[in-house]
């Protein structure tokens, strides 16, 4: 358009929980030992008010578990989490090739009503503090055990 380039995103109509659409977050880390790791996914139900879901913009964050209960069987939300960190993975291993400092990612990820898994954003700088919202703090732990692994700590 006017001899410019655009991205277009395509809409997603996204799924809903209690009438709130919401989306994941799949934090993909660099391991100690240097290998990518699925080391967090979150759902992030947004504002009733809102169609965006960030945290910092009203949203909830939630187990994904919860958020796909009425969508889907046990067996297939375990499915749609593997598939969801198996997709991020393979990002983070790409992202890497043309950008060798990268050692964490989140990727936000929407599933449509027939659970297809659509690529939202990709953040080269997530905030590993929302998965502290989840009453299981497991997940959060490893997060942050990885990110003060990667992130240099500052000096004074």
């Amino acid at each position: 358009m006017n001899k410019r380039s655009y991205l277009i995103q395509r809409g997603i109509h996204l799924l809903k929980h209690n009438n709130r659409r919401f989306d994941i977050r799949v934090m993909i880390q660099l391991s100690p030992t240097k290998h990518w790791e699925a080391t967090g996914i979150i759902g992030r139900l947004g504002h009733p008010k809102k169609i965006v879901t960030n945290y910092h913009s009203g949203g909830t964050p939630m187990d994904i578990h919860k958020l796909l209960q009425s969508h889907a069987s046990t067996k297939r939300r375990n499915e749609l989490v593997q598939e969801m960190n198996e997709l991020s993975l393979r990002i983070a291993r790409h992202m890497k090739k043309k950008y060798p400092y990268l050692k964490q990612i989140g990727v936000d990820i929407g599933l449509d009503h027939s659970l297809k898994p659509w690529i939202i954003e990709v953040n080269v700088k997530p905030d590993p503090y929302i998965f502290n919202q989840l009453k299981d703090k497991t997940m959060y732990r490893k997060v942050i055990r990885y990110y003060r692994h990667a992130v240099p700590k500052k000096t004074k």
